[in-house]
């Protein structure tokens, strides 16, 4: 029987804050921390003594806090599809604090990644919580359900404007490809789907391609500005940040950093590649220091691998080696490499 306490562990405050102050600086922009364990207690019904798993998400008046975590420790039963538990606390008006249990059926049974906080002109408040679910190993599920505090009630709202009308008021889900936006985007691309924007109320949805499913993200985004009322669709946009000279392509296909280097290779429209490079601090909003267009892609042991050429050098994205230990065990690494007259002038290892 699992056993539940009121304190919360020292090891579980850890991982809570690890959980919040995992979210990363992205592409020249702050995404806004969506977590914080030092509003509203923990409720007793959350906490097990033994789990160090849970992940919180936390409204920016701090009203709300959402609770998520797998009842077992390895992916929570399920198999591939695993089923977590979701727990909301809330505080009324009154300054009461409340719970209710999110993931009561099957379809409510979706990871939490994000909670956004949306304000109406009018004053009214409603919340954002970007959820995750897969129906198998690579076939991935992202969605937006919406939340308000009504009375001393936890209400399921429209997504689009924080309305009763929820038929009518969603916004768009989207399926992917798991592995395949996971490697390309250097495993940092869940930070970028679904990222609101509080300064410009912009919230980015990814778009997806292709005739099969899942299908593959593209790293661009149908905007969705809030104009005080609801959230408008003002179409089709880049990632979010991108320096504007790179804003024109068709699909993100690799993304890359080194310990000196972040790269970016993009599939333009006519179906070229192009690679953009940054040094080290710079970001994603700034202009790259090198451009090159035209590269070749070749693959290699199910490795994509980029070339670019360029001033006589060589840019390789993607080179993959295989190291084998001492003790039998092998592991794979991916490198940045330039190449001019038969020498590396840089050989560096994917982050």
């Amino acid at each position: 029987m699992m056993k539940f306490m009121l304190a919360i562990p020292t090891t579980l405050m850890v991982s809570a804050l690890a959980a919040c102050n995992g979210q990363k600086e992205n592409n020249g922009t702050n995404e806004p921390d969506t977590c914080n364990v030092d509003t509203l207690e923990y409720p007793a019904f959350v906490i097990d003594a033994q789990r160090e798993d849970v992940k919180v998400c936390v409204s920016d008046d701090e009203r709300l806090r959402l609770y998520c975590w797998y009842p077992d420790p390895e992916w929570g039963g399920g198999g591939n599809c695993p089923e977590p538990i979701v727990m909301a606390q809330y505080r009324t008006k009154s300054g009461e604090v409340r719970t209710r249990k999110i993931s009561a059926t099957a379809i409510d049974r979706a990871w939490v990644r994000m909670l956004h906080t949306i304000t109406k002109d009018d004053g009214h408040t409603y919340y954002l919580a970007v959820r995750s679910m897969r129906a198998s190993s690579n076939d991935g599920y992202t969605r937006v359900n919406a939340f308000a505090i009504e009375g001393d009630s936890l209400m399921d709202v429209a997504a689009v404007d924080g309305s009763a009308d929820i038929d009518n008021g969603s916004l768009p889900d989207i399926n992917y490809n798991i592995s395949d936006w996971y490697f390309n985007t250097n495993g940092e691309g869940y930070e970028w789907m679904y990222a609101y924007d509080k300064a410009q109320r912009n919230l980015y949805i990814p778009v997806t391609e292709g005739e099969r499913w899942p299908q593959i993200m593209t790293d661009r985004y149908m905007l969705y500005h809030f104009d005080g009322k609801r959230f408008v669709n003002k179409g089709e946009v880049a990632h979010r940040g991108l320096h504007p000279s790179l804003q024109q392509y068709k699909r993100l296909r690799y993304f890359f950093r080194t310990a000196d280097y972040t790269l970016r290779v993009d599939e333009m429209a006519d179906g070229t590649l192009r690679y953009a490079q940054w040094k080290q601090p710079a970001t994603l909003s700034q202009e790259p220091e090198l451009v090159i267009m035209g590269g070749t892609c070749k693959t290699v042991d199910n490795q994509d691998v980029y070339t670019f050429r360029h001033d006589g050098a060589a840019y390789v994205v993607g080179y993959s080696e295989t190291h084998h230990k001492a003790d039998g065990d092998m592991t794979q690494h991916e490198y940045f490499i330039i190449k001019k007259d038969g020498k590396e002038l840089v050989k560096q290892e994917r982050i």
